[in-house]
């Protein structure tokens, strides 16, 4: 997801109909530019060299986003058949790039540990997935450090036993949907969303060929010819 907003102008967009490293790409209607749909960018064209700024977002359950955002819109066709959510499968990867630096979490294995902090080209990261519901959120980890007005601090996140995310720092128990702290001493705070990209891993890596990856690949299993 993308803002096609670029100096100024906001553009609109086609399906170009062709893969590039087999992904899709969308055209321009204002220059007939050609931009591959992973990075948000031009391949070909009199755009060539601009990209557009990647937007946060979420892959969460129906009911909690419409629950948070009764006003939503939902997309639909020409039949009235509307767009269901994008449920990660085993082989996919969560992938988030922030500056030259780039990671691929490996969507079963971080759905297993519900939790993973990490740093990425220097920034703190956490990536949360509910290890129910496969809802996936990632952050900044950096907050206000209440003992300390002024200065900022990286937090350690981990599940409590009862099953809710908070901090190692404070203790501080937070809404990861929201990304806020609904109790303890940072209540209020609001950590900063990260964007990604869900992703095969080959695809990810094509894009982003220096990237590293967390967790386990999946195994597929060979097809069972005799049975």
């Amino acid at each position: 997801m993308h803002d096609r907003r670029l100096d100024g102008e906001t553009l609109t967009f086609g399906n170009n109909g062709g893969l590039y490293m087999n992904a899709m790409t969308w055209w321009d209607h204002g220059t007939e530019s050609v931009w591959a749909q992973p990075w948000g960018a031009v391949i070909r064209g009199s755009r060539t060299g601009q990209s557009l700024t990647l937007l946060p977002g979420e892959i969460v359950r129906w009911g909690a986003w419409i629950a948070d955002h009764p006003e939503t819109l939902v997309l639909v066709d020409e039949r009235g058949k509307h767009f269901g959510r994008q449920v990660p499968n085993e082989e996919f990867v969560i992938g988030v790039a922030i500056q030259d630096a780039a990671v691929g979490y490996y969507f079963p294995s971080a759905k297993e540990q519900g939790v993973v902090n990490d740093d990425i080209g220097g920034f703190p990261v956490v990536v949360l997935v509910n290890q129910v519901e496969g809802d996936i959120d990632v952050y900044l980890r950096t907050a206000a450090n209440p003992k300390s007005p002024g200065e900022s601090q990286s937090l350690t996140f981990e599940l409590n036993a009862d099953g809710l995310v908070q901090d190692v720092e404070t203790k501080s128990t937070w809404d990861v949907d929201r990304g806020a702290a609904v109790s303890g001493p940072l209540r209020g705070t609001v950590l900063q969303q990260v964007p990604y990209i869900s992703s095969f891993d080959w695809a990810w890596e094509d894009f982003y060929p220096a990237t590293s990856f967390w967790g386990e690949k999946p195994i597929r299993p060979l097809p069972d010819f005799f049975g």
